[in-house]
């Protein structure tokens, strides 16, 4: 690897000192803690880690930007963000739901009416949507084709074919009018095109008609349903949470049968299929639901519940009871959450939860629940406003991300808690109402600015440099001694134009601080080498965040290995902050520092009481 020299701001390089014991390392399994006392810190944990993640080595990778995928007229923030198929995603934000279409980068406007401009609950079941802000009843969203000029009669299950275009779909329900109608359809490929010839593939007689016009979106009210702000889909049922007539309550739907459309029955009864309601007042309104296992758990203002439905034989009819798993009243969830393999996470004002089991059978209401955001201290979220909060889990870096606003009116910090090596790091410059993981890429919709994101994308945040930051004090002896500094060496996978600033600041033996005591910067060696196959070469998540899982750097990037002679003089204690900005990326490695402990400091300013 090339070797270059830190470059220090303030002039050249001493001559070198005779190496002497005393030796510090940071970047091991790195995390940001803002709980512990930063002199008492270990090398795994850090000040602050601004815009990097932490690498399956240990290091840090600068994190990857935003790429703009499109935008939208107004500026309310777009309120949700969901997956229809795989060619479709799902927005809606002001009174207005709309779809954009991958492969031809449309947008369609499907509802322009809705009661309220609250935010938006939606959820895909199979080929039909839906979506609901507790302002009407739940609405239907399917796509549907006009026909004319029938010769034959479609038959629901059939496969449809566009003589001329080729375009194929599932007939998922037929409305006939005796030569007209409405095809609902699912599964559609290709375009169905207006005035040709379509058949199905029912024998011994083949459905036909002319389309008439192209697929439309349909909406529709879910007649008897809800008025509800939060919707889950789990199972065979969809649950609908925060209602009109009482936001304490969960109602759910009957169980899909295979008829089309699904979820259209919401009349409570105890038979084993049909619909059903359950609260739990105490916990206040309902933010989210999720599911564990074979329990619903429900995220309320004031708590978090829990329960199950089962089914048993009474009198030869199957009858379901709804029974209580977990009641808990505390600080409850905010309207987000996300399964992982690791358990349930989700966020309240005292942190991120890991929610991993309820419900044991050897011990009544229990659960199993940690908080990894206890390295960011019991007031970090004080300042944290998760009411427009979003959760996401990406499987392949198995990394949790919460969206939240700090200081601030809208969502403008994102979390990052990588699950496996437990390790905490933030992001800024993220402004993101919504998450949506589509087929394992993440991409997040503006909280301020009617846009949708692919995230982990490119080296930039939409053209504007991504500012990092690390801050790590570093143990260098006894607390009560006078060190010298007499080295610092780097390693790190640098692109040729990036410059790392690396401050150090110290404490003088009075214990005051002194900021940039010493001021290097670190450049990349001669030539980048290939790199590992990272960034640039391969989508969000292929081997990191976009970069290496170990052993090799970032595409266009070369391993620069830098040292630099200081020497700082007795100092109480030290720290490292390192500063960057640009639209390139980089990885740092280790930093080591050489030093030497001297005598105790003298001190003479306590006062004695005894006489």
């Amino acid at each position: 690897m090339p070797y270059q020299s830190l470059q220090s701001k303030f002039g050249k390089s001493r001559l070198p000192i005779p190496p002497q014991k005393g030796e510090a390392t940071m970047f091991s399994n790195i995390s940001w803690n803002l709980s512990t006392l930063p002199q008492q810190m270990t090398p795994s944990m850090a000040l602050n880690i601004a815009n990097y993640v932490v690498t399956s080595s240990g290091g840090l990778e600068k994190r990857m930007g935003l790429t703009e995928l499109f935008s939208v007229t107004g500026t309310e923030g777009i309120t949700m963000l969901e997956k229809f198929n795989d060619d479709f995603l799902m927005y809606a934000y002001g009174h207005t739901l709309m779809s954009y279409q991958f492969s031809t980068g449309f947008k369609t406007t499907i509802k322009t009416n809705f009661v309220t401009s609250d935010p938006y609950s939606g959820q895909t079941y199979g080929d039909y949507f839906f979506i609901s802000n507790g302002g009407e009843e739940i609405v239907r969203v399917s796509r549907q084709l006009f026909y004319s000029s029938q010769s034959s009669n479609f038959t629901v299950g059939a496969k449809l074919r566009g003589v001329t275009s080729g375009a194929t779909a599932i007939i998922l329900k037929d409305v006939d009018f005796g030569t007209d109608g409405i095809l609902t359809l699912g599964s559609i490929v290709g375009t169905f095109l207006d005035g040709e010839i379509i058949s199905d593939d029912h024998v011994p007689f083949h459905g036909e008609a002319i389309a008439d016009d192209e697929v439309f979106w349909n909406t529709e009210h879910v007649a008897g349903s809800p008025k509800a702000k939060v919707l889950r889909v789990v199972g065979p049922r969809l649950y609908a949470g925060n209602t009109s007539l009482d936001p304490t309550s969960v109602a759910y739907s009957n169980v899909d049968t295979g008829a089309n459309p699904p979820f259209n029955n919401w009349t409570v009864a105890d038979t084993a299929g049909a619909a059903g309601l359950v609260n739990y007042r105490n916990a206040g309104p309902v933010n989210a639901i999720d599911s564990l296992g074979t329990t619903i758990v429900v995220l309320a203002d004031n708590g978090k519940w829990g329960f199950e439905t089962t089914v048993s034989d009474v009198g030869g009819t199957l009858k379901k009871i709804d029974n209580f798993i977990i009641q808990r009243n505390d600080m409850g969830g905010a309207r987000a959450s996300t399964v992982t393999p690791g358990g349930m996470f989700y966020a309240n004002k005292g942190g991120l939860w890991q929610l991993q089991s309820l419900g044991q059978s050897n011990i009544a209401f229990s659960q199993q629940e940690g908080e990894p955001s206890i390295l960011l201290g019991t007031k970090y979220f004080d300042d944290i406003d998760l009411s427009n909060s979003d959760i996401t889990y990406n499987a392949k870096t198995d990394t949790v991300f919460l969206t939240c606003a700090k200081n601030s009116d809208t969502n403008n910090l994102v979390i990052a808690y990588n699950v496996g090596q437990k390790t905490f790091s933030y992001f800024t410059g993220w402004n993101i109402n919504r998450f949506l993981n589509f087929n394992q890429t993440i991409y997040g919709s503006g909280s301020s600015a009617n846009k949708v994101w692919t995230c982990f994308d490119g080296f930039s945040d939409d053209g504007a440099d991504i500012w990092t930051n690390f801050l790590q004090e570093i143990q260098t002896g006894n607390l009560e001694t006078r060190k010298m500094l007499l080295g610092i060496y780097a390693d790190a996978y640098l692109s040729v134009s990036t410059q790392l600033e690396i401050d150090m600041d110290i404490y003088n033996v009075d214990g005051n601080l002194i900021l940039n005591k010493q001021r290097l910067v670190m450049q990349a060696g001669s030539s980048p080498g290939s790199g590992g196959s990272g960034y640039g070469s391969s989508s969000y998540g292929g081997t990191g965040f976009g970069g290496s899982s170990g052993g090799s750097g970032a595409s266009g990037t070369v391993e620069t290995f830098a040292g630099y002679r200081p020497f700082i003089r007795n100092f109480q204690r030290l720290r490292i902050d390192i500063n960057c900005h640009d639209q390139l990326p980089h990885t740092l490695n280790w930093i080591k520092l050489e030093t030497r402990e001297k005598i105790q400091i003298r001190r003479r300013n306590m006062t004695s009481l005894t006489t």
